[in-house]
């Protein structure tokens, strides 16, 4: 057939002369004429098309030309789908009903499909389609196959590749024709394909800042970072010596303070301290006895600091005193201290406020107690609405609110007023005077000031719980929220701070090391039997 368009004109489109009820077989309209073909039944309209809510389509199955009226032999014939409901629906005098003569227009529609393939569905119009596996034509008016479409493509891709490169090795090349890019996941990180895309994440040998997890191979370096808060839990197993009777000659292990303890006690027990005063001789039982030494009350006083005795005389003595002293009782040379009993007048008459005063009896002070005028030639003499610096004032009324009193850079007479009225403002010395200034955050640090408080945090990555690391400049909280250190070592130690039994404890006075088991048995041993301490206390 020749390829048509179909006319359509709203081919069929009128209106209701009557009301048409919700139940109504026939519909009588203004006009059966149409500019092209008759009418025939059966045929489709639609009451109302344009109504979203009363919309209804009905199939009329025969017509009267004379009458101008349309008829559906059943009730199943109204309500069709497409309508607004499926019952109810009545429609006024003046409603539009329409109808397009579907069988033409599929019947056009069906000339232009056999312009393009046979009517049997299996060969194209070779007029409009081309088949071509290289495409050489290069027309823009004509269709191609999907065999050469395919046979073009698979031509193209077989040279294709796709060239990547990589941090270490590489460039690679995949063939787009026959290779697969397989992405994977290196030490700690997983990948997931899914939906055509690829998906990175850690896994869970990654240890996290947030996280709880135990780390293998570390080191972590206690001269340049802060381990605190660490517990006798914390050391590794064997590290703790809790019976030093039975301890190995060796530096390897700890004691705890107990097993110190109990060992000590059971060396001192049959220990003695011997004293004598010269002529009588006691001995103090090391293990549970206390040796004291007093003082006479205003005599003699006895001092302890540390473990040195101080034996000396008080402050006051309490003593008869027969003949002449020679030297400075106190005060000045010649003097004592006391009231003298006949003493009535100071030997040389003083001057207060310009008064002669000789200790015979009160004096009054002009301006003070009595009428007249006194001396204030001194700093008093200063004093007004404002007092200079220089008098011990600030030169000033008042000052700004939250603020703190600096002296100018101008000169040292001036005190002026720097404001701290916003959070985080701290007062810093600089060559061009005290200034008022914020911090300001350096690299991997966060600053957040609030009213009276600046909080300084770090920021960072994570640390793989896999890998090994050295730690510089951390400060580690073993008693913090969350965070454990275990199987802390001997050698985890520097050697400056561990005794070891060759160093010898007593080479080794200090605070600042600890001994190994070793070494405290060795020095208890050494020192601690048959040891009898003579002390002659002898005072004349």
């Amino acid at each position: 057939m020749t390829a048509q368009e179909t006319k359509l004109f709203n081919a069929f489109e009128t209106t209701l002369t009557a009301t048409a009820g919700a139940s109504d077989l026939n519909f009588t309209v203004n006009n059966l004429t149409l500019p092209g073909p008759d009418v025939t039944a059966p045929l489709y309209v639609v009451i109302n098309p344009d109504s979203s809510t009363n919309r209804e389509v009905i199939h009329i199955t025969s017509l009267n030309a004379g009458t101008k009226t349309l008829t559906c032999d059943n009730a199943d014939k109204r309500y069709l789908a497409g309508s607004a409901a499926t019952s109810g629906l009545s429609h006024a005098s003046g409603s539009v009903v329409r109808m397009s003569p579907l069988q033409q227009h599929i019947e056009d529609l069906n000339d232009r499909i056999d312009t393009v393939i046979n009517e049997a569905g299996t060969a194209l119009n070779t007029t409009l389609f081309l088949d071509e596996d290289d495409m050489s034509s290069n027309s823009a008016t004509k269709g191609v196959t999907q065999q050469s479409v395919k046979a073009y493509v698979d031509t193209q891709l077989t040279a294709e590749d796709l060239d990547l490169t990589a941090d270490s090795g590489g460039p690679i090349a995949i063939d787009l024709d026959s290779d697969t890019l397989d992405l994977e996941g290196g030490t700690g990180i997983d990948t997931t394909a899914s939906s055509g895309k690829v998906s990175f994440a850690i896994d869970s040998t990654v240890a996290t800042l947030s996280g709880s997890q135990a780390l293998t191979n570390k080191t972590i370096d206690v001269d340049s970072n802060t381990v605190s808060n660490i517990e006798v839990d914390n050391l590794k197993s064997g590290v703790l010596d809790t019976d030093l009777s039975s301890t190995a000659g060796t530096d390897t292990t700890i004691p705890s303070a107990k097993a110190v303890k109990t060992y000590v006690d059971a060396q001192t027990t049959a220990q003695d301290l011997d004293i004598t005063d010269g002529s009588t001789t006691s001995a103090v039982d090391l293990d549970s006895q206390t040796m004291t030494i007093e003082g006479t009350s205003n005599e003699v006083e006895v001092g302890l600091t540390g473990q040195t005795f101080t034996i000396g005389l008080p402050a006051t003595i309490t003593a008869n005193v027969t003949g002449n002293v020679t030297g400075n009782v106190s005060g000045s040379s010649g003097s004592t201290t006391g009231n003298a009993a006949t003493a009535t007048a100071l030997e040389t008459a003083r001057n207060i406020g310009g008064v002669s005063f000789d200790g015979t009896g009160d004096i009054n002070l002009p301006g003070v107690n009595t009428a007249g005028t006194q001396n204030t030639s001194g700093t008093a003499a200063g004093l007004s609405a404002t007092l200079a610096v220089a008098s011990g004032g600030t030169g000033a009324t008042s000052f700004a609110d939250k603020s703190v009193i600096i002296t100018q850079d101008t000169g040292t007479d001036t005190l002026a007023a720097a404001a701290m009225d916003a959070n985080g403002e701290l007062l810093i010395g600089g060559t061009s005077g005290p200034a008022v200034a914020t911090l300001t955050a350096g690299s991997n640090i966060t600053i957040t000031n609030s009213d009276g408080g600046i909080e300084i945090a770090a920021s960072g990555g994570d640390v793989t719980a896999s890998s090994t690391t050295t730690f510089t400049n951390k400060t580690i909280d073993a008693d913090g929220t969350g965070n454990s250190i275990s199987n802390i070592d001997i050698g985890n130690m520097t050697s400056a701070v561990v005794v070891t039994e060759s160093d010898g404890i007593a080479s080794n006075d200090n605070d600042t090391t600890l001994p190994t088991s070793a070494a405290v048995k060795d020095y208890v041993d050494t020192n601690a039997g048959g040891v009898s301490l003579g002390l002659v206390l002898a005072l004349s």
